[in-house]
């Protein structure tokens, strides 16, 4: 939730829109799209702009503020559900394409729960449906050790993520740092996210 509020100034949901966009020229007839760990909606936001009836899941409430609020002053029709990304007990119905954009599924840092995931999403996918999602490579991860990287910096917002990855647990930490200025005054905020590589066999769940 914390995130939520500086989410779209350090580009966070960026790939997540480019990945959209792809899918989007790739399949031309629109059907029902699921999108998980939707973040601020903006993959969401293209996809029902080209015609699909998307229902849009996080677990995030401040996340999903953003993204109605970015589908109301669109004019843009999307069902935005809070849930868990494990069981989605509030999601019905089965859809063509479900989208999990932004190394979402690295967040699940147990592999049961990534499992429970997938097995999930195979329950609301149609036969013949799509489950498109990214996740970052081994040595995209290796190439973290103490790494830091500024994402905003300008009058009113200064941004920076610290990253690291510890091999022998698998596990990466991403700590975003800000500070937001409000007339005079400065104020500081920092969240952390924990993700998990997790290779090709993992994914295997049939």
């Amino acid at each position: 939730d914390l995130l939520a509020s500086v989410y779209d100034a350090l580009g966070l949901g960026q790939h997540s829109l480019q990945l959209a966009q792809v899918l989007s020229i790739l399949y031309t007839k629109p059907g029902r799209a699921l999108d998980l760990c939707c973040g601020t909606g903006l993959a969401a936001q293209l996809l029902a702009q080209q015609g699909w009836q998307v229902t849009a899941v996080d677990q995030s409430s401040a996340m999903l503020d953003i993204a109605r609020a970015r589908a109301r002053d669109s004019m843009t029709h999307i069902e935005y559900i809070l849930d868990d990304a494990r069981d989605l007990d509030h999601v019905h119905g089965h859809f063509d394409l479900i989208t999990c954009f932004g190394d979402s599924l690295a967040e699940l840092e147990e592999v049961a729960d990534l499992h429970e995931c997938l097995s999930t999403l195979a329950q609301h996918l149609k036969p013949q449906g799509l489950l498109a999602f990214d996740m970052r490579r081994k040595s995209m991860y290796e190439h973290w050790d103490a790494y830091s990287e500024v994402l905003h910096d300008d009058h009113a917002l200064l941004a920076y993520v610290e990253r690291d990855y510890v091999a022998r647990d698998q596990l990466a930490s991403h700590r975003y740092v800000w500070f937001m200025r409000e007339i005079d005054l400065w104020w500081r905020e920092e969240s952390t996210i924990d993700t998990r590589f997790y290779d090709d066999s993992a994914l295997n769940i049939a």
